[in-house]
Formats: C-alpha cells, sequence, structure tokens
C-alpha cells in the first residue's frame, strides 16, 4: 500500500508540474518580441514560428516559361547576327548562354541583376509553402536592373524568361515597349562598351536571364 501511495504522490505531482509549465506558457505573449539592440546586433526572441501573409500577387503565380526549342533558338540566333551584318550558321555553330542570371543566383562573374520596389523568391518550398510552383522566380513591382558584363563590338542575344504579360517597357541597350513571345523577351544589342544595362519596367514575374555573344 505505501508503494501504491507514493507512485499516486509521484503521479499526482508530476501532473501539477506539467499543467502549470502549460499555463506558463500559454501566458506568454506569442510572435516576435520587440528588437533589442545589442552592441551592434539586432536581437528578438522568435518563442514560435510566426506565420507570414503571402503577398494577394502570388495567389495565382504563372508557370515558368520553358526554354527555347533548338530550333526557335537558332532561327533567334540567326536573325540577329541578319541584323548585325553577319553571316547565317548552322545549328552546330550557336553556342550556349555566356552568362545566366536567376533568383537562386543573380550574379555570374561581373554580371548581375538587382531587383527594386519587389520581391524575391529563390526558394519556393520557403516563400510559398502549398502551392504548386517549382521554379524559382522574382515578383517585381516596379524595376528590374540588369548589368552585363560585354565586349565593345561585340552582338548578343539576351533572352528574359518572364510571366507572359502584355507588354513591358525596357531602357538601356534596348529603348521601347517589348512584347514577350511566350513567356520570353528576345532582344538582340552590339555592344559599345565593357558594361551594358537594361532596365525592365511593369508588375511581373521574372524567372531567368540567358546572354549569348553570337560573333
Amino acid at each position: 500500500m505505501k508503494i501504491k501511495a507514493k507512485c499516486v504522490v509521484a503521479a499526482t505531482i508530476g501532473i501539477t508540474l506539467f499543467l502549470g509549465a502549460g499555463l506558463l506558457l500559454a501566458q506568454q505573449p506569442k510572435g516576435v518580441y520587440k528588437a533589442v539592440a545589442l552592441q551592434g546586433i539586432h536581437f528578438s526572441k522568435v518563442p514560435q514560428s510566426v506565420q507570414m501573409a503571402r503577398p494577394a500577387a502570388l495567389a495565382n503565380v504563372p508557370p515558368a516559361p520553358a526554354a527555347l526549342a533548338s530550333q526557335a533558338r537558332q532561327a533567334t540566333y540567326n536573325q540577329i547576327r541578319a541584323a548585325a551584318g553577319l553571316a547565317q550558321t548552322p545549328p552546330a555553330a550557336v553556342v550556349p548562354a555566356r552568362v545566366i542570371l536567376t533568383p537562386e543566383a543573380p550574379k555570374s562573374g561581373r554580371s548581375y541583376y538587382a531587383l527594386y520596389d519587389g520581391s524575391n523568391y529563390p526558394n519556393w518550398l520557403d516563400a510559398m509553402a502549398g502551392m504548386m510552383q517549382s521554379t524559382p522566380f522574382t515578383y517585381v513591382v516596379g524595376n528590374l536592373f540588369f548589368t552585363f558584363e560585354t565586349v565593345p563590338g561585340k552582338t548578343y542575344m539576351l533572352d528574359l524568361f518572364v510571366s507572359p504579360e502584355k507588354d513591358y517597357g525596357v531602357g538601356g541597350l534596348f529603348n521601347g515597349v517589348v512584347r514577350p513571345q511566350n513567356g520570353h523577351i528576345l532582344v538582340g544589342f552590339t555592344a559599345n562598351a565593357s558594361f551594358s544595362q537594361l532596365q525592365v519596367e511593369r508588375q511581373f514575374f521574372f524567372y531567368r536571364c540567358e546572354l549569348t555573344q553570337v560573333n
């Protein structure tokens, strides 16, 4: 009987401690505590994960455009060469992209892109849990600035993978209003400096950029 009594007492104490700890946790404020500056370091205690509100614009993210088919890429490549006064090339002579920029890797060598007034989602699992979207993207509200390292006098093919909006305002190495073709903005240009820049304006989704030197 004494053993049973000890077990009952121990169980009672355990339950009391468990309930007390639960009440203390329930009374703790939820969310993010006010940040405290510690000699140049900003620190705040987060007792539990905080659910961030997803921007309304991300409710329906369009799928990323597929890469250009080899024949379409070759045709674009040769159109740009023809516009620059260069001879046509066979399929085997079409070189791969020299620079590739994505939300996961917005910098390649000395070429890069910068986002102004927008959001970058390089990890779709963290940014949009539960959505059927498997391609990283950048959501742009205002402007996207591209800086490419180029060789003066050389001609390039630029391929921007974007959401299929009707038209985009661009400036820099090409000025005007462009319309994507199946989610691709294709621009050809001959560089006149060691760095060439392009600004894309409007509200859109950006997935990838490929820069190919065609001569």
